[in-house]
């Protein structure tokens, strides 16, 4: 049997799943396998399966930051990553090694792959080399930083009073104030960073003590795939034109991925 419904695909095991492929003399017939990068995608992600091209994020905010820059891609006019076949795969948080390895395993069965990790903790040597060598794309930030520190650093003045006004209304000021001085060492607060950023904005020491507090594990300001999706689409997107250089840099890498048909 075939089917496109991922709902059946949902229910398979690995072993009942074959992907099909046609070459120039003959079609080749893939089992998906039993791996267990394969049947959790199977489990949270089968859409993965009926698509073209596929982005392994590592965790819900890679989703969101990225499907939310395809929004607003979209709003101005592009075709959108999942109307050129594509899909997303959350690969639950942990070491980059996670989403490598289950990149790996969809590269092997002939799917186009990205994958898109933060820059702050190391793969295991040779792992990235040979997916890449492969024929996969990795999406990453700056050396030892993470997506909370790039936006909060490389973005504008105006977009970052727009991220914290945005964290007010869901985490409230009461909780960023106490992450602002977990991370200052009781130094900084957030009524110290309003008055800074009237005065003089932004200074670079406070961007990055503004990545570093919104980023405090299991307490972060937008850690959900939704609140990402809207900080990409209505803050980051609006702002690309004025970023820094390097920030447009990754931005522009996953546009060309994404666009692709």
């Amino acid at each position: 049997m075939t089917t496109h419904s991922p709902v059946a695909l949902r229910e398979l095991s690995g072993s009942q799943l074959f992907v099909v492929r046609s070459g120039p003399q003959r079609h080749s017939v893939m089992a998906a396998g039993e791996a267990n990068e394969v049947q959790s995608t199977l489990r949270k992600d089968p859409e993965a399966f009926l698509a073209k091209s596929i982005i392994v994020c590592e965790g819900a905010s890679e989703v969101g930051f990225a499907r939310g820059l395809d929004q607003w891609w979209g709003s101005l006019g592009a075709t959108s990553f999942l109307a050129h076949g594509g899909a997303y795969v959350d690969a639950g948080g942990g070491s980059p090694d996670n989403s490598l390895i289950r990149g790996t395993a969809l590269q092997n069965l002939g799917y186009r792959v990205m994958v898109f990790v933060d820059a702050d903790k190391p793969s295991t040597a040779g792992l990235p080399e040979a997916f890449l060598a492969a024929g996969g794309q990795i999406l990453t930030w700056r050396p030892g930083l993470t997506l909370e520190d790039e936006i909060f650093r490389h973005l504008s003045d105006q977009a970052l009073d727009a991220l914290l006004a945005k964290a007010e209304t869901i985490v409230g000021a009461e909780l960023m104030n106490a992450h602002i001085q977990t991370k200052s060492q009781g130094r900084v607060t957030l009524h110290d960073i309003k008055a800074e950023r009237l005065i003089q904005g932004y200074l670079p020491a406070t961007r990055e003590l503004l990545g570093a507090a919104s980023r405090i594990r299991n307490s972060g300001w937008f850690k959900s795939l939704t609140t990402y999706q809207e900080v990409a689409r209505d803050i980051v997107g609006p702002s690309l034109q004025n970023a820094d250089p390097g920030f447009m840099a990754v931005t522009n890498q996953l546009w060309t991925f994404t666009s692709a048909p």
